[in-house]
């Protein structure tokens, strides 16, 4: 926080006495305040094809929280290609502060298992 004389400009005190420099009586108060934020985004698709239940293939990437319960953001990214022969999933999880990858997944889409959506439900 400072504070200048509203005529010329000179540092002043707030004390209400007369500006050493001018005489005059008015100040300006000027207080200033710094905030940051920090945007992220994230997109995702399918690929679609009349006649067919499945996307020929889907994806995502962007950022997201990470899933081990310790709250912190990660970069993902995702995609299934269901147009090759064989199928395959490629995954990459890294964290967006230190740029560590956390998991990296290439394989057959037949061999990701036991996975995400591909988890047995828990019985209650």
């Amino acid at each position: 926080m400072s504070t200048t004389c509203a005529k010329c400009g000179a540092g002043a005190e707030q004390d209400g006495k007369p500006c050493p420099a001018c005489g005059d009586t008015r100040r300006i108060i000027s207080v200033g305040m710094v905030e940051s934020s920090t945007v992220t985004d994230s997109i995702g698709f399918k690929h679609r094809t009349p006649g067919m239940k499945k996307p020929l293939g889907e994806g995502f990437e962007g950022h997201a929280i990470s899933r081990d319960g310790s709250g912190r953001r990660v970069k993902k990214s995702w995609y299934i290609d269901r147009n090759r022969a064989p199928p395959w999933y490629h995954e990459r999880v890294e964290d967006a502060e230190t740029g560590e990858i956390l998991r990296e997944c290439d394989e057959p889409l037949a061999d990701h298992q036991c996975r995400g959506s591909a988890k047995a439900k828990k019985s209650d």
